[in-house]
């Protein structure tokens, strides 16, 4: 009778397979996936995988050096699977170097047709503009880190693909909680426009691994990592080198500062990704903030790129609407924070004593792409006073903005304004009458500024 079972089991087994190709050449040493198993194609390009009952695409992790066409708005490195048996896959070549930009772009979340009217006007404008710039680098990617639309994806995931092909480069999407059908609350009409929720591809030799953990139940949103995520995300890395540099790409962040938790079995991801290089990329709060886990795992938690929703060119945070820039130059890798509304110099804005709202006595440095590597020192009347430390503070620019923008109407409780921790402070004497910042990057990039005070 064991047999017998095993015998049914293997006969009602699904498998399919297909080519992966570069126009007239087949491509060995591929990875394809249904987002459960993997199967890696043969000298022939050939591959053969065994499909879960549960999988619901079939995609290619696009090697180093290959993007999947993205004319239609959308990277289609994935198939739905239908009662096809074979899928194949023609890939384009890209430039032959290891050497690449990549945009972490978050929460557009465009809820009209008119707030898809601004993220097209300056900020994808931007976007294409520095994308033609860091071409004649080497290749550029784009990952959008989630809500691409506020509860509308019937209205703005059409324009959203419409609109994309002009930025000439492929943008690879991330679901977001806003992604997901407002009624119903799943992700099926996302899937149609976007296709699979966790994949991966390759950015010259670095691997980028896009993973959901944003989830509904009875419509309550649950930001965690299912058995899904973490057991392919344990499957994909047994695969990789171990020297492999990493990017996960999601939504929202690992750690929540406010609450000072990790989301559902937070701790768990983290493990899965011990002892790896390993930079998390997420969105959803809407605010900066860089939070390192550990010596090899790094997370850019990155403000939005609409602003506080549309209403205001700065998020509550009092970072300026943008995105984070990834450059890879050989063995090495460096970011910076591009507001879209500034050039890149813009890293910082500086608040004399007097302006700030939780430290009035202080003058404030709100430096938003901060880590642990940068500092911040200042001088008194030309006589240096060491380092600023680091306080709680929310931005006057912010609050004025908002207070302008809305000033016949309450502003909503997810529009006031957020503390936050990437202000760093000093307290001038009452003889004070020149202070100077400088402020320098992990990157060794310098700045110094010199106030006059009254």
């Amino acid at each position: 009778m064991a047999l017998l079972l095993v015998v049914c089991s293997y006969a009602h087994a699904r498998k399919v397979g297909g080519t992966v190709a570069c126009g007239k050449q087949k491509l060995s040493g591929v990875m394809v996936s249904d987002g459960y198993g993997f199967a890696t194609t043969d000298r022939y390009g050939r591959w053969s995988l065994e499909v879960s009952d549960d999988a619901r695409f079939v995609f290619v992790i696009t090697p180093g050096g290959y993007t999947a066409d993205y004319s239609t708005g959308t990277p289609m490195f994935w198939q739905p699977l239908t009662d096809a048996s074979r899928y194949t896959f023609d890939l384009i070549r890209t430039k032959d170097t290891g050497d690449y930009t990549l945009f972490a772009i978050a929460d557009p979340q465009c809820r009209t047709e008119g707030h898809f009217g601004q993220f097209s006007a300056e900020p994808l404008q931007d976007i294409k503009e520095q994308a033609a710039r860091y071409m004649e680098e080497g290749n550029v990617f784009g990952l959008l880190l989630g809500d691409i639309a506020w509860d509308t994806g019937e209205v703005i995931n059409p324009l959203y693909k419409a609109a994309m092909p002009e930025v000439g480069i492929p943008v690879y999407p991330v679901v977001g909680n806003h992604d997901f059908d407002k009624e119903n609350r799943l992700q099926f009409n996302y899937e149609k426009d976007f296709g699979p929720l966790n994949y991966a591809f390759w950015a010259g030799n670095d691997l980028v691994v896009v993973l959901r953990n944003i989830f509904f139940n009875r419509k309550k949103l649950s930001v965690e990592y299912s058995d899904v995520e973490l057991d392919w995300l344990r499957g994909l890395l047994q695969r990789i080198p171990e020297d492999t540099h990493i990017y996960v790409a999601q939504h929202a962040p690992t750690w929540r500062l406010y609450s000072k938790s990790w989301i559902g079995r937070g701790e768990e991801f983290l493990d899965i990704l011990s002892g790896r290089n390993v930079d998390i990329l997420s969105g959803h709060t809407h605010i900066q903030n860089n939070f390192r886990y550990s010596e090899t795992v790094y997370e850019h938690n990155i403000a939005a790129i609409c602003g506080s929703w549309w209403t205001v060119d700065w998020c509550g945070d009092a970072t300026p609407r943008g995105y984070e820039i990834f450059r890879r130059r050989g063995e090495s890798l460096e970011w910076h924070y591009h507001p879209v509304d500034y050039d890149d110099d813009f890293q910082f804005e500086v608040i004399l004593p007097g302006h700030s709202i939780l430290n009035p006595g202080m003058l404030i440095v709100n430096a938003w792409d901060c880590d642990d590597a940068w500092t911040f020192e200042w001088s008194e009347n030309g006589k240096p006073m060491g380092e600023m430390q680091q306080v709680q503070d929310v931005s006057m620019t912010y609050v004025d903005k908002i207070n302008a923008a809305l000033r016949d109407v309450n502003i909503r409780p997810y529009q006031r304004p957020k503390k936050n921790v990437h202000y760093y402070g000093c307290t001038p004497s009452g003889k004070a009458r020149k202070v100077s910042v400088t402020v320098r990057t992990r990157f060794g990039k310098e700045y110094t500024k010199e106030f006059v005070l009254e």
